[in-house]
């Protein structure tokens, strides 16, 4: 299913590039940035031709959070279908575990994921520990276009790479 632009909040595009901030009904605003990050990613040392790796990152900027705002879930399955499918880039993301808050953001992602079942995506879920020291776990997802020509080796790549991350045996180890 494709969400109709009809159905998303008003994007404004803000400064640098691939970068948006929205205001719902309620007042809230959020904001979203898409940068390039393909030298962070597990994918660096990886030919991917003219497809970009692009790190995704939602915000509130202002105002209450509504999770439940049906308008700001299709708005950010709306962004993520039009620069995977469309363009065939590679979105990563991390759920925010700072407040301890990161598995449910994983769950809330995903079920927003699964309500709209983005057609041509797919999406690849981990975790690991954040850090030698933390109690935190990363919730990490790729959502990739089903037609890229990597998308085998980018999940291989992207399934050792969380399976591999063991903070307590390599303390220096990122994405």
């Amino acid at each position: 299913m494709f969400v109709p632009s009809e159905d998303i909040y008003p994007l404004q595009t803000t400064n640098p590039a691939f970068s948006y901030t929205f205001q719902t009904l309620l007042g809230a605003e959020y904001g979203i940035i898409i940068k390039s990050s393909k030298d962070q990613l597990f994918l660096s040392d990886f030919n991917l031709g003219d497809i970009e790796v692009l790190e995704f990152q939602f915000y509130l900027v202002a105002g209450d959070l509504a999770t439940n705002d049906i308008k700001l879930q299709a708005t950010i399955i709306y962004i993520i279908h039009k620069l995977v499918v469309e363009r065939e880039n590679i979105i990563w993301y991390i759920c925010d575990s700072a407040d301890g808050r990161g598995a449910f953001r994983a769950r809330l992602f995903d079920s927003w994921f699964r309500k709209y079942a983005v057609d041509g995506v797919i999406k690849m879920d981990g975790s690991m520990r954040e850090s030698i020291d933390s109690e935190n776990d990363l919730y990490v997802s790729v959502v990739i276009n089903s037609r890229n020509p990597y998308k085998d080796t980018i999940t291989q790549i992207f399934y050792g790479a969380v399976n591999q991350i063991d903070f307590s045996k390599n303390p220096g180890a990122s994405l």
